[in-house]
């Protein structure tokens, strides 16, 4: 038999064998004497305090196991105790009857988890495909974004953790495989998005990023080549990198303000250097009016002086301006004679190629055994080069270049053509024109038996197919268009 003695609240038991005594302090009592009860076995309830004793009548502390059941009862005084409880560094939870309990529980509006043993799970905790996070100090399970080891998870209202792109708050943010968010520059599939390393939300529009600009669309995806914003066209380099200065695109020239990017058109001013930019952005060559007065330009800009060709005529220049007072001798580029200027143009009539020029193509026809015009279109077939373009050159300046390096583009190879088949005794012109209207290009029209015959070697580069001595409109063939006879 157990006694259990009731003194000013506090409740101490102990136990006496052979002694049956039941001692109730009436209500008010002031003894300072503890009476005795009796604590029979099972379950007892004192003072609405519930008790446990054996089958001995010893009284029952810390764990107990009671049909199918687990109960927990204080190591000192042997009181059944509820609520969540501490034991042994573990949180458990006991429900008002006393009875331990497992799995999700939602206490005072927050939820924990409680493993098989009873005990809160605490940090991590994987339950089929989903992981939560409760707080290692409380086991309370954790909502909305946590900062774990370094890293940032978000938990949505039920507190699994996410991961992918997510939508919150209105901003977006991306969520590793392992939940952790993502942070600086991302790469999926062939798009790449950029997410602030402070606050993680992915990024739109101009972004500054180690001093360099980028920008990103409405989505995110980082934004390469040309890039239309409002009325102001930017381009964006393959890194995404916001250029700058002058940049060569499909063989033309742009240049793109160097302070925020836009590009340019019209005339502009560069070191000192004056240029001309067309509508579409492209550098302009060759002859321009503007207002009254007429200009040539070179790929260098306004600094041109000397004789530019027009349709078969020359006209003098001076940095660029043409100057009709101008009257006496000036040179083309390329050649090393002098031209009469008479009123700021030459008189007319073909220019003949320098000796020079006429001495390098004699020396390539004997050295390569060239007897005949197929012998110099074959030779004229070369390895393709990126090369000046534009008639305003002149054949004479083209030619002079394949003579010399036996490669370069269109321009060069039909130039070099029409020197070879002249000194073959054949007429022979340079066109400058276009193909279908949009691409740039130059071939050669050569006269055999009287009729003239399009020679095309770029052609034959460009496509494998035959360029020698075709008709226009010759099925097969490019569509020449926009064409005129380049001088000499």
């Amino acid at each position: 038999m157990i006694f259990v003695f009731l003194a000013f609240g506090k409740t101490t038991v102990f136990a006496e064998d052979n002694i049956e005594q039941e001692a109730i302090l009436e209500e008010g009592d002031q003894s300072s004497d503890p009476q005795p009860i009796s604590l029979k076995p099972g379950w007892q309830m004192i003072d609405d305090n519930w008790y446990y004793a054996d089958s001995s009548s010893q009284m029952v502390t810390g764990w107990l196991y009671y049909i199918r059941s687990w109960y927990y009862l204080d190591p000192e005084t042997g009181v059944m105790q509820t609520g969540l409880v501490t034991v042994n560094d573990s949180l458990f939870y006991l429900n008002d009857a006393g009875i331990m309990q497992t799995g999700w529980q939602k206490l005072d509006g927050q939820w924990y988890f409680f493993s098989g043993s009873g005990a809160a799970e605490t940090g991590w905790y994987k339950s089929g495909k989903t992981w939560y996070y409760l707080d290692p100090e409380t086991g309370v399970m954790q909502t909305g974004w946590q900062y774990i080891d370094d890293n940032w998870y978000y938990m949505n209202s039920s507190g699994a953790m996410l991961t992918g792109w997510q939508k919150l708050d209105g901003q977006w943010y991306l969520l590793s495989g392992s939940g952790a968010a993502e942070t600086g520059w991302y790469k999926s599939g062939k798009t790449w998005y950029y997410l602030d390393p402070e606050t993680r939300i992915m990024q739109t529009g101009w972004q500054l990023i180690d001093d360099t600009w980028y920008f990103l669309n409405a989505s995110g995806a980082m934004q390469t080549g040309w890039l239309k914003l409002g009325n102001n066209w930017f381009l964006l380099s393959s890194s995404g990198a916001m250029q700058t200065g002058w940049q060569k695109v499909g063989g033309k020239w742009y240049y793109l303000d160097p302070e925020n990017g836009g590009m340019k058109t019209g005339w502009i001013l560069v070191d000192d250097v004056w240029y001309f930019l067309n509508s579409n952005g492209s550098l302009f060559t060759g002859w321009l009016k503007s207002g009254s007065t007429w200009y040539y330009l070179t790929s260098n800009g306004l600094c041109f002086t000397g004789l530019a060709p027009w349709y078969g005529d020359y006209y003098y220049v001076a940095d660029g301006v043409y100057d009709p007072t101008y009257n006496g001798k000036a040179t083309i580029p390329g050649l090393s004679q002098e031209l009469d200027v008479v009123n700021g143009r030459t008189p007319g009539g073909l220019v003949q190629p320098s000796d020079a020029i006429i001495k390098k193509v004699q020396k390539i026809i004997d050295d390569n055994k060239i007897k005949n015009l197929w012998d110099a279109f074959n030779w004229c077939v070369m390895t393709y080069s990126v090369y000046t373009t534009g008639g305003g050159y002149g054949t004479a300046y083209y030619a002079d270049y394949g003579l010399n390096h036996h490669y370069g583009n269109c321009y060069v190879m039909a130039a070099t053509f029409v020197v070879m088949a002249r000194q073959l005794g054949f007429e022979a012109y340079q066109i400058s024109g276009y193909i279908a209207s949009t691409y740039i290009h130059s071939w050669t029209e050569v006269k055999v038996n009287g009729k003239f015959y399009v020679f095309d070697p770029d052609f034959v580069v460009d496509q494998g197919g035959n360029g020698f001595q075709i008709n226009y409109g010759d099925k097969g063939t490019w569509r020449y268009t926009d064409a005129y006879r380049m001088s000499n």
